[in-house]
């Protein structure tokens, strides 16, 4: 009992400054105030918890700053003299800044955001069946947060001699997971795997490691959706991680302020392992980034992957060695020595070095003599639940084809990866395919283009590969594209549930023209579309250009909104001939008054000349070769001139209103 009085006495002793209850008081109540003020308004897309990117920056910055105003007495000689002179244990003064911080943080948290919860409840129909565990899962998930960054704070302000090393070895565990992933270990893998994509376990490695990334995902800052944000609960994984960056820290802090000793306050470090660790991680990183950058800088890799290793694992072990040398210096060691210092300082601690060289050595020797066996692995067909594919060029823009070329988009590819995933037949069709494609080795010869696979494994995991696709492999890619699953996906019709109330329209790239038809004769219409997707050929694409489209639109949910219309649609041509569809229409029977020709030179990239012209002569023959621009779905198959883009002045003489028709031209 008396333990428990002289404890207490100590955490109000902590308060005494009033700063931490202040700040970490004051900004959570502003908070409260203001979200609350907004809840009523935004409740659709504002959240006073999870999901909320705001509470999330005050957690975190409330424990680094709270860590630092109840810690910082470690660093300073006088202040530690003054306490210890006193009848009383460290572990006492050092828990009660503990408890204080705590303290004065979780109670207003909690409050705020009960209240909170409670305000949105009398409110917010949709809100109040999950009140109760979203407000409670906010709780706890933004409690993490706190103590995340607390820990991390109270570690470094424990095991560092001064305040440069403490807020430098802050600023390094908070970006050291991502740096290492990210800029070391990605690259690796991107240059020594042929067939490299994407690395779901580096991605989840580069949260994991990264505390406010891996807080985004705890708290669900990354999501917008209402009901989703309400129903989210963290991963396993993300839960995992996060107490292991809470417990861990706590753990290491509690058994370094039993063995800190004052006399090393005002070096680098007081703590001596701690010296030794922050150097094997720098480095390690700086070893790792050096072979990757060296790497990269010769470019060796396609021509001779085992010169590039070596290159990279040398240019490594330089690095680590003199990295190790200049962190010695750093700490003191050799300043001030003989004349032989300078070997001194190096090899103070050979095992140290070896440790680290070995390390980067590993991680070189590990991507290297791990690239043939990443590049020819291929899951068994019955580990795969689906398999979804996609191939630069194919159902796509010409400029999402040329950003994808270029190594600057991505978010094309992952809507394909997305809409043309197959479980069944098309299943078959595609491992066999691919197949083929890993067991080609044509490093000599330039691909047609790069097919993007992605392997969704019965264990819920996921395999990403990239491989070139090339003449032969792209026309073998038809007994896939045929297969009646892939063309569901492709060209995908509505049931005709919908067609009763739907309202249809042919578009010619140019003007829309409803149709109106009768619920019988839209379901004929629907059933022809199908009819003729099904019988269609890949080698088709290559032939002709679309049409037009069939557009549908509907009151009532439902996809798709628009199918596109080939001349081999024999069936859908002939019923939309008979109800007055102009089928036969294109821009060149249109009314066009001038075009605006934008055309791209010559050995200048991303410089463009442009020309007006308005001679009705000139305007015949350029309209005869413009082709609207959402007509260019295969740029792979049926590919245009795309170094000149034409804008279109048309003259509707039906709405007697002026469109403009951005074009490409057609090869000449």
């Amino acid at each position: 009992m008396t333990s428990e009085k002289y404890f207490s006495k100590w955490v109000r002793e902590a308060g005494r400054g009033h700063l931490t209850a202040l700040l970490a008081w004051g900004s959570l109540l502003l908070y409260g105030i203001i979200t609350a003020a907004q809840l009523r308004f935004k409740s659709d897309y504002f959240f006073f918890g999870m999901g909320s990117g705001e509470l999330l920056r005050i957690c975190a910055g409330l424990g680094a700053v709270i860590s630092f105003l109840e810690f910082f007495y470690l660093l300073q000689p006088k202040k530690l003299d003054f306490y210890y002179s006193l009848p009383v244990r460290k572990s006492t003064v050092f828990w009660s800044r503990y408890v204080h911080g705590l303290m004065h943080v979780f109670i207003p948290l909690c409050l705020v955001i009960t209240a909170c919860g409670l305000y949105e409840s009398s409110f917010d129909i949709d809100f109040l069946p999950c009140a109760a565990g979203y407000t409670g899962r906010s709780i706890l998930t933004f409690a993490g947060v706190f103590l995340i960054f607390y820990h991390v704070g109270i570690l470094l302000l424990t095991v560092c001699g001064n305040v440069l090393p403490a807020v430098l070895g802050y600023v390094l565990c908070l970006f050291y997971g991502h740096i290492l992933v990210g800029y070391a270990l990605t690259p690796w893998a991107a240059n020594y795997f042929r067939t490299y994509y994407r690395i779901p376990t580096f991605e989840k490695l580069d949260i994991m490691l990264a505390p406010f990334s891996l807080a985004r995902e705890l708290t669900g800052s990354n999501l917008f959706d209402k009901f989703e944000v309400f129903a989210y609960v963290p991963s396993g994984s993300v839960i995992l991680a996060a107490s292991e960056w809470i417990i861990l820290p706590l753990l290491l802090f509690a058994a370094a302020q039993k063995k800190r000793k004052t006399e090393r306050v005002g070096k680098l470090f007081a703590i001596p392992l701690a010296e030794r660790a922050a150097e094997c991680l720098l480095t390690f990183l700086a070893g790792v980034w050096s072979g990757i950058f060296l790497t990269e800088l010769t470019g060796l890799t396609d021509r001779s992957p085992g010169a590039a290793g070596a290159a990279g694992i040398a240019a490594g072990i330089a690095a680590v060695a003199a990295v190790h040398f200049l962190l010695e210096l750093g700490a003191g060691c050799g300043i001030g020595q003989k004349p032989g210092f300078l070997r001194g300082g190096i090899f103070r601690r050979k095992w140290q070095l070896a440790a680290e060289c070995a390390a980067v050595v590993f991680t070189g020797m590990a991507f290297l003599a791990g690239a043939s066996a990443f590049d020819s692995y291929l899951p068994k067909e019955g580990q795969v639940e689906k398999i979804g594919v996609s191939i630069d060029g194919i159902g796509m823009s010409n400029e999402s084809y040329r950003q994808i070329r270029m190594g600057g988009e991505r978010y094309e590819t992952v809507l394909q990866l997305e809409r043309y995933l197959l479980a069944d037949e098309g299943k078959t069709a595609a491992a066999a395919w691919i197949k083929s494609l890993a067991e080609k080795n044509r490093l000599t010869e330039m691909p047609s283009t790069h097919a993007v696979i992605c392997f969704h494994m019965k264990n819920g995991g996921e395999i990403y590969r990239l491989y070139p696709v090339y003449e032969e492999e792209l026309a073998a890619f038809a007994a896939v594209y045929e297969t009646e699953e892939y063309k569901r996906a492709a060209y995908p019709v509505a049931d005709n549930e919908f067609a009763g109330d739907a309202r249809f329209s042919w578009t010619d790239g140019v003007t829309e023209n409803l149709m109106k038809l009768e619920k019988h004769e839209k379901e004929a219409l629907l059933d022809a579309c199908r009819e003729d997707i099904s019988d269609m050929k890949m080698d088709s694409l290559k032939e002709t250009l679309l049409l037009g489209t069939v557009e549908i639109d509907s009151d009532r949910a439902m996809l798709p909104g628009s199918i596109p219309v080939y001349p081999c649609f024999t069936r859908t041509c002939s019923l939309l001939e008979q109800y007055g569809a102009p089928i036969d229409r294109t821009l060149a029977d249109y009314f066009v008054r001038s075009v605006s020709v934008s055309t791209e030179k010559e050995n200048v990239w991303g410089k463009r000349s442009s020309e007006y012209v308005d001679d009705p002569e000139e305007v015949e023959q350029w309209k005869q070769k413009a082709v609207p621009k959402s007509f260019d779905l295969q740029p792979l198959f049926y590919p245009l001139d795309y170094s000149k883009e034409i804008q279109a002045e048309v003259e509707d003489e039906t709405t007697n209103s002026i469109i403009h028709v951005n074009c490409y031209s057609r090869e000449e």
